[in-house]
């Protein structure tokens, strides 16, 4: 996970941010004996948009400027010709709100 270009340990708990704006990069990858070029990925950012995307693979998911708030990011992977895995990858990411 990096936060605004810097790399972030994950902790047990996820990630907390202060508010304001960011960008969020969430890199995954997935293990496959069989052909590790065929792997497939999707991934989705509950909280904030339900709807799973299909992700090139070796690239990292992005989100910039969230708002406040908790969101789980999740992850699925599938061989080529194959459905995605019902257990998917989570991180908790935790957005603080702005005080004014």
């Amino acid at each position: 996970v990096r936060i605004d270009g810097r790399v972030q340990t994950r902790r047990a708990d996820g990630i907390q941010l202060a508010s304001g704006r960011h960008k969020i990069e969430v890199a995954y990858a997935g293990l496959s004996f069989y052909s590790p070029d065929d792997v497939r990925y999707r991934y989705r950012l509950v909280g904030y948009d339900d709807a799973w995307v299909d992700a090139p693979s070796g690239r990292p998911a992005v989100f910039t400027n969230l708002p406040p708030g908790r969101f789980e990011f999740e992850v699925s992977a599938a061989q080529l010709h194959g459905d995605f895995n019902t257990e998917v990858a989570r991180l908790e990411i935790r957005v603080a709100p702005t005080f004014r």
